[in-house]
């Protein structure tokens, strides 16, 4: 599979895996939250946390973001190859 081309959702998204954000789906006041926040296409973002009930943990431009799993779905990745960093520090 090309992960260049593949798009996913940040809640999709493993601890310690990166992403490019590609795109952001929704209205209003989440669009203006989610630019707010640093979800901006192109950014990077790396996972810290994401269990599977409850908020996730993202990581993006020096701060660690707190989203719950609604606006995380709302968020299109385009998925980085490699490891998951804490794979590396093994």
């Amino acid at each position: 599979m090309d992960t260049e081309k593949m798009i996913m959702r940040l809640d999709e998204l493993e601890p310690g895996r990166k992403g490019i954000v590609a795109g952001l789906n929704g209205k209003g006041l989440f669009l203006n939250r989610a630019c707010a926040f640093g979800f901006s296409p192109g950014t990077e973002v790396m996972m810290i946390r994401n269990p599977s009930k409850g908020p996730l943990i993202a990581y993006l431009r020096d701060t660690l973001i707190a989203l719950g799993r609604k606006e995380a779905a709302c968020v299109r990745l385009r998925p980085l190859p490699g490891l998951p960093q804490h794979a590396l520090e093994q």
